[in-house]
């Protein structure tokens, strides 16, 4: 089954409707967070899907709004003592962004659960058990 499931819609600022960007896909026993803007912990809960780890994070860009959400992910999942890895995908300059935003936290570049920062470039395509990520530029 393929599931995709609207946390946020809203730009940078929310509005007591619309949380900031981000959006879960579900496929097969795979879960994809695509943005993680604050509160989507919450909109996770609301929409019933639950605090369980994602399989993969993706960044569409490095936005405050599009990330800020991540720290307080990663840090309930080490509450839960979730098994990673959770692999992070990005262009080159939004993970250089989001490894600034986890130095901010864990200075010992340490967070509570194990993370894999991976770069993607225009063009690039990748499977993801048997679900393809196709990465095109964009102006935004």
């Amino acid at each position: 089954m393929f599931e995709v499931v609207f946390l946020g819609t809203s730009a940078s600022i929310p509005s007591t409707e619309r949380n900031q960007p981000g959006l879960l896909v579900s496929f097969g026993g795979t879960r994809m967070l695509v943005d993680c803007g604050e509160g989507t912990q919450r909109q996770m809960l609301r929409a019933g899907v639950g605090l369980r780890r994602p399989h993969r994070i993706l960044f569409t860009h490095a936005h405050f709004d599009h990330v800020l959400g991540l720290p307080g992910l990663l840090a309930t999942l080490g509450l839960q003592q979730s098994h990673g890895p959770i692999m992070i995908n990005g262009s080159r300059h939004t993970l250089e962004i989001v490894a600034g935003i986890i130095a901010g936290f864990w200075p010992n570049q340490c967070p509570p659960i194990a993370l894999e920062l991976e770069p993607l470039e225009g063009g690039q395509r990748i499977e993801v058990d048997g679900f393809a990520i196709s990465c095109f530029p964009v102006s935004h």
